[in-house]
């Protein structure tokens, strides 16, 4: 079995050998950033400069396509990214092709309801002890707040193995289905140490390097604050690049995951 190491160098090489085959998902991202960044500004715009009945027919049009797009690319991404998994558990070292996209945004579909689903298992417990909490509080305080504070702990527990237990989910996923998302005896046999530390410095590597690409969109806004139109288009590219940036970080981040997986098998 490969180090840690090996894992993090793979998943750099892989990014960077295939950077060409990776680029269409980076440059949606891009278009998805640039959308979603300056749609808030603009809306905020419209509202302020035009009539209430206008601005609101407009909002909610603008609003309705943005959200609707913003999810269909979000799932022929997903998608995608669920082929980079699937393929490198394979031992492909070639990123996947951009084919039959129809396939691609039902993957990512079904992975998104696959994940709310999941997550919903895994909060149930803690919800329906802290909701049973907040019904005791008013007839027993010191009861209802041990049932919130049991609750929330719980609640911080099962968010931490959620985390570790979701990137495993997902590659299962990619080659078993909709229920891979659910085979928590094979899953949790797979996790280690050594795994919970691989998906610690992967995330480490992807919070500092996105940090930096986010960080001039802070002070360009506080520099451009008077200027609404150009703090919009500004904002808008920058948030851009940072998806840019954050689509092939998310391939760094899974190839590591799967090359585990398939250690493992």
């Amino acid at each position: 079995m490969r180090s840690i190491e090996d894992y993090i160098k793979d998943s750099y090489y892989y990014i960077t050998l295939n950077f060409k085959e990776l680029l269409p998902g980076a440059i949606l991202y891009f278009f998805l950033g640039m959308l979603s960044g300056g749609s808030g500004l603009f809306l905020e715009k419209l509202a302020n400069n035009y009539e209430f009945n206008l601005s609101m027919s407009i909002i909610l049009i603008i609003t309705a396509i943005v959200v609707v797009a913003f999810f269909i690319v979000s799932f022929i991404i997903q998608g995608y990214l669920v082929r980079v998994m699937k393929t490198t558990v394979e031992g492909d070292g070639l990123a996947p092709k951009w084919n039959n996209i129809f396939d691609m945004f039902k993957k990512g579909l079904l992975y998104f309801v696959g994940s709310i689903l999941l997550f919903i298992v895994f909060i149930f417990i803690p919800a329906v002890i802290f909701g049973v909490g907040i019904l005791t509080f008013f007839i027993a305080a010191p009861i209802g707040v041990i049932f919130l504070i049991l609750g929330f702990v719980l609640f911080f527990i099962l968010i931490v193995i959620y985390g570790f237990y979701k990137s495993l989910a997902d590659v299962n996923y990619s080659l078993n289905g909709f229920f891979g998302f659910f085979d928590f005896k094979r899953i949790f046999s797979m996790m280690s140490l050594k795994y919970v530390v691989l998906v610690i410095l992967l995330g480490i590597i992807g919070v500092v390097i996105s940090s930096i690409f986010s960080f001039p969109r802070i002070i360009v806004s506080f520099l451009l604050m008077k200027y609404q139109l150009i703090s919009i288009v500004v904002d808008s590219l920058l948030y851009g690049i940072q998806m840019f940036v954050s689509f092939y970080l998310s391939v760094f981040y899974i190839r590591g995951i799967a090359l585990y997986y398939r250690d493992r098998l």
